[in-house]
Order: C-alpha cells, then structure tokens, then sequence
C-alpha cells in the first residue's frame, strides 16, 4: 500500500510490523520511501518512480572479519516481495551505502545483490559510519571522494529507477536524501520533516 502524504511512503507487501519486545521487523523491508511529489524549484513537483529510499533489503551479516562471506538472509524472498520491487518500482540499480561488516564481505565487487542478477548492485565498501561521506568525514579529501563516486551513481538516469539504502535508512540514506532533494529544491522545512520521517 501507499500514501498519499508527501514523501510518499509505500509498504512492502510482506511487512507485518515491528516486535516491540525484541525489536526486531517481523517480515519485508521497512521505511521505503520516494521524493515524488515534493514540491520543488519554481513550485515543480518532483518527477515520481525514480529514486527510492529504505532500509537494508537484507539483514546484516550473521559473521564478521575478513573470512565473512555470507550476507544476511535477504527480504525479498517471495514472489510478491520480488514482484513489487522488480514489477511495480522496476527498480534497475540499487546502491547499498552498507559496510562489509553490515552485509557479509563477499558482496565486495559482486555484481549481485538482494534483488537479483537483473538489477544492477553498487556497494560503497568501507562506509562506515565514520568514514561515510554523510557524517563529519564528508569534510575529509576522502570522504569527498566517496560522496563524489555515490552522487555519480544516484544522478546517472540511466541508474533510474534506483534504490539506495543503509542498515535502517534514515542516517546515510537520510543524509543522501536530504542532499539530492535539496538539489531538487525542495524546502526545508520538507527536507527536515523527511529525514525525521518514519
């Protein structure tokens, strides 16, 4: 399901909420969301199906350290979650802002990730939070060259539609959101109300 609110948040059909005991997500990926619709430069609505945001399409690795090869189980899984990210978003690049100690070491120069050998998988190994072009280290020579490499991937059209994420989508991904909708020109009040969003 959607809404109708601005930024539109859309549900993965297997999704049943959040176990507050354990805190853990029972089923699906969780906070997706698009910038389509928002209001942008010169009163023009940002163009919808594009560029989506979530949190991580798979859990995180299970192991650690340099011998990891094995990614956490992914949730797309069944068909009507594959249905809904490869038919109804016809998602083509997903960007996986992720660290290798967050999704298993193997996926280091794979060409495939949770969606499958048909979408096109970029990681940004050795993201880490503190090295992240989202956090303070965007400030560093090579903090500004990661970001760079990034923007050259989510602003290529020939990614669209492109799906980028973290672990729970809001730091990284928000920050990454909050720069590209930005450069949309959408106002602040907006980019604030997006990035606290859930």
């Amino acid at each position: 399901t959607t809404s109708t609110q601005v930024p539109r948040m859309l549900r993965d059909p297997r999704y049943v909420g959040l176990n507050v005991a354990t805190r853990k997500v029972s089923g699906g990926v969780v906070n997706i969301r698009e910038p389509g619709g928002m209001v942008g430069r010169d009163g023009r609505r940002v163009k919808p199906n594009l560029l989506f945001r979530s949190a991580t399409l798979n859990r995180t690795a299970s192991c650690s350290g340099a011998d990891c090869r094995t990614p956490g189980e992914t949730y797309v899984n069944d068909e009507a979650t594959r249905d809904f990210w490869l038919n109804r978003l016809k998602i083509k690049t997903e960007v996986d802002l992720r660290d290798p100690v967050e999704y298993g070491t193997n996926a280091i120069g794979s060409a495939t990730g949770p969606l499958g050998p048909t979408v096109r998988y970029v990681n940004f190994s050795g993201m880490t939070d503190q090295q992240c072009p989202c956090y303070g280290a965007c400030f560093t020579d090579e903090g500004k060259g990661k970001g760079k490499r990034v923007l050259d991937v989510v602003l290529d059209p020939a990614n669209y539609p492109l799906v980028f994420h973290c672990t729970g989508g809001q730091d990284r991904t928000g920050s990454l959101a909050f720069v590209l909708e930005g450069l949309l020109g959408v106002d602040e009040d907006t980019l604030v109300l997006d990035w606290e969003c859930l």
